[in-house]
């Protein structure tokens, strides 16, 4: 029986060891393909159900807004990220950012190294 449950527990370990992509893989991906809207919808799903009071504005939502009755609107968004890694002795970096900046309905938007 001990033989058994022996298996049964490397069994077990094998089968958790196996792992999951994480959300950060996720947003690695999309920031190193410059898709910054995806990387906020990951980052609102992961961190918006333990902080609610964060507002959910985005990237797409700062570049939709637009005064209304004579008002202004000044709204900006940054995005970055910045993922290394070591293998052997094998260093590898990267990092990038996108931020858009609505002045009155005037939307400007760049890239950058941080």
């Amino acid at each position: 029986m001990s033989k058994f449950a022996f298996v049964l527990v490397i069994v077990a370990l094998a089968v958790c060891a196996q792992g999951w992509p994480t959300y950060e893989d996720d947003v690695a991906a999309a920031a190193a393909a410059g898709n910054w809207d995806k990387v906020h919808e990951i980052l609102n799903r992961s961190f918006g159900h333990r902080f609610a009071f964060m507002p959910q504005t985005g990237v797409s939502d700062v570049r939709s807004l637009k005064p209304q009755g004579g008002g202004h609107v000044y709204a900006e968004s940054d995005v970055n990220f910045k993922s290394s890694s070591s293998n052997n002795g094998q260093y590898a970096s990267q990092s990038g950012g996108h931020k858009v900046i609505n002045n009155d309905g005037a939307v400007s938007e760049y890239d950058y190294k941080p």
